[in-house]
């Protein structure tokens, strides 16, 4: 596939929205780096580098259609361990842990049925506070430690994706006069998120070109990233200083999973859709051990809602990578304290166990009202294992309708990538003047070499 060219008109059709053509190069399989360490603010810091094999979670037998949907709960419990090992410096030593949060999105939550502080050498004092996205830390303070301080943090969670039609629809362009300021901070251009650079808007501009919907400009933007950018955590990115960069990472095209966050931060806030950075933990394996940095998107109807910005473990039959998984477990959004001026290191542990999966369909169904936008995310998958490119086609769509997939045409590249499956959503509009009981049923075909290998189908009803 070809890579987007900023400069090129994207053609729609009457009832066909335009659909985005990304070439995939790289896979983020793996965040090698914590998360963590553009927030601190220390002379002299250590970081503990976790560097983890490919994993994925264990799935049910394949579908015989290699495009597909998910639809109900995956809801996975999540024993979740973090050690701050802090090598104090003089009588006085001061850190902040940051505490898990419960989450309650539209399609992602976490439960925190437990969570517990302790340290090596008695605290003198605590103190707690958030900042203004709700996400809160702990303050410790000791005098007179020992050469070194163990803070472990303790976390008992139930985290849960909810899969099926989506019917956030808040419409695109953006309505900036009408966020509050916490979102409209999220449109600023920064040294890290350069969203005013001329070629970041160019990319911006034409990724986003034709959405009638916030959710499926997003989509559109992260597709973009994924399929552009290379993970890589190499000399050139990591020594002697740290280069991750919106603007760099999309003009070298690899990064880590920061790099790939601030990437997408660049090309949404140049669109005009507030964002902030976001992070923390994915516990995908027994005894994980990867920090890993994402995003956070306000929509004026729901707040803020989290998205994978990389391609972190595209879970074969299971979740679609676009979405936070249950395995994700949300730490940070927006500013945060430095952790301590100390020198440390952190380590992170974690046990699971999955409570729930969600069904496999080809076929789903919702009602709306006339006017009013659903989408679907849908599961392509390469079950060749080759190289290989596969084309979508949508169609169906009645008269006035509007219909629109993320991407159209997917290439998968084994050696290069190893990723063998890509999100798409699938955007429809009903006719503003639709009549209660109107019905559509929109199709989504997948072919390869000129054979069909999946197909989705979509029934819409006019509610009341």
């Amino acid at each position: 596939m070809r890579r987007v060219d900023p400069n090129e008109e994207r053609t729609q059709g009457m009832a066909i929205g335009a659909e985005a053509v990304f070439r995939r190069r790289g896979s983020a399989r793996r965040c090698l780096q914590s998360a963590y360490w553009h927030r601190v603010c220390a002379t002299a810091v250590v970081l503990l580098l976790f560097a983890a094999g490919s994993a994925r979670t264990h799935s049910t037998d394949s579908p015989s259609s290699e495009l597909y949907l998910l639809e109900g709960s995956f809801r996975q419990r999540t024993e979740y361990l973090y050690e701050l090992t802090l090598a104090p410096d003089g009588g006085w030593l001061e850190a902040d842990v940051y505490m898990v949060p419960q989450i309650e999105q539209p399609w992602y939550r976490v439960h925190v049925e437990r969570q517990e502080l302790s340290a090596s050498f008695p605290w003198l004092s605590t103190s707690y506070d958030e900042n203004r996205h709700g996400r809160g830390w702990t303050s410790l303070r000791w005098q007179d430690p020992p050469d070194e301080v163990v803070v472990t943090r303790s976390v008992d969670a139930i985290s849960e994706a909810i899969y099926g039609p989506i019917t956030v629809s808040d419409p695109f362009p953006v309505e900036r006069s009408a966020l509050p300021s916490l979102a409209v901070r999220g449109l600023e251009s920064t040294d890290q998120i350069q969203a005013d650079d001329p070629t970041v808007r160019a990319i911006a501009d034409a990724a986003v070109s034709g959405c009638r919907t916030q959710l499926e400009a997003v989509v559109r933007v992260l597709a973009y990233v994924r399929a552009e950018l290379r993970y890589a955590c190499g000399k050139e990115l990591c020594e002697p200083v740290y280069r991750v960069d919106g603007l760099y990472t999309l003009q070298r095209g690899i990064g880590n999973c920061v790099c790939y966050a601030n990437a997408a931060l660049a090309l949404l806030r140049a669109a005009g859709i507030p964002s902030i950075d976001a992070s923390g933990f994915v516990a995908d394996r027994e005894e994980s051990y990867a920090a890993h940095a994402w995003i956070a998107v306000f929509f004026p109807s729901q707040g803020w809602i989290e998205f994978e910005s990389s391609d972190w473990m595209p879970a074969y039959h299971e979740a679609p990578v676009t979405f936070l998984m249950p395995q994700h477990i949300s730490i940070h959004a927006g500013e945060m304290p430095g952790i301590t001026r100390a020198e440390f290191s952190e380590a992170h542990r974690a046990s699971f166990e999955v409570l729930q999966r969600p069904e496999v369909r080809t076929t789903s169904e919702a009602t709306v009202s006339a006017g009013t936008s659903v989408a679907w995310v849908g599961t392509l998958v390469n079950g060749s294992h080759e190289a290989c490119t596969m084309t979508l086609t949508l169609e169906g769509a009645p008269a006035g309708w509007y219909g629109a997939l993320s991407e159209s045409r997917v290439s998968f590249d084994p050696d290069g990538d190893p990723s063998d499956s890509v999100d798409i959503l699938v955007t429809i509009i009903p006719a503003a003047e639709a009549a209660p009981g109107d019905v559509g049923t929109i199709a989504v075909s997948a072919e390869r070499g000129g054979a069909a290998v999946g197909r989705i189908e979509l029934r819409v009803t006019i509610g009341p």
